[in-house]
């Protein structure tokens, strides 16, 4: 059994909590999957990024970042919409670019997940495994949304509306 976070047809957020030293840092964050399907978090050439590999077909979100060295909070949020989504980078709480996902995929490869690197078949061709994440990597929190939640975020949706 695949023993990593259920992220596959949820809401979901990914917050990795960092510390980038006095020199440029690089490396996976995060990353399910493979070559064939699944997800990295990752640092490369300046930028922020996450790729959701869909079977092949790659959607990425990408911000350049110049993270002044100490402690930040790299996120990823994942918003589900019916069968697709939007994937969502933040760098301390701060929204800094998204990407439709057209076609959510469930089940995100059997390979299990890396934190800090991408071991073995890299999700992308962007880089080469293990690719390890060169500042200090805390912690990684994952917080996925029921559907419980979803349902009581439509009902106060609904109760704001009311209001209007």
């Amino acid at each position: 059994a695949d023993a990593a976070p259920p992220l596959g047809g949820r809401s979901w957020t990914i917050t990795c909590d960092v510390v980038i030293p006095d020199t440029p840092c690089e490396g996976v964050l995060y990353a399910r999957g493979s070559r064939n399907v699944g997800q990295t978090f990752f640092i490369k050439d300046g930028k922020l990024q996450f790729d959701y590999n869909a079977l092949g077909t790659h959607h990425r979100a990408s911000a350049a970042i110049d993270l002044a060295p100490g402690p930040h909070e790299l996120s990823a949020r994942f918003e589900r919409e019916g069968r697709s989504g939007t994937l969502t980078l933040l760098v301390d709480g701060a929204d800094l670019a998204s990407v439709g996902i057209p076609v959510i995929i469930r089940m995100m490869g059997s390979t299990g997940v890396d934190v800090g690197c991408d071991r073995l078949s890299t999700v992308v061709d962007d880089y080469e495994g293990p690719f390890a994440f060169t500042g200090t990597l805390s912690r990684v929190t994952f917080r996925i949304q029921s559907q419980r939640d979803r349902a009581d975020v439509a009902a106060a949706a609904r109760a704001e509306r009311g209001k209007e």
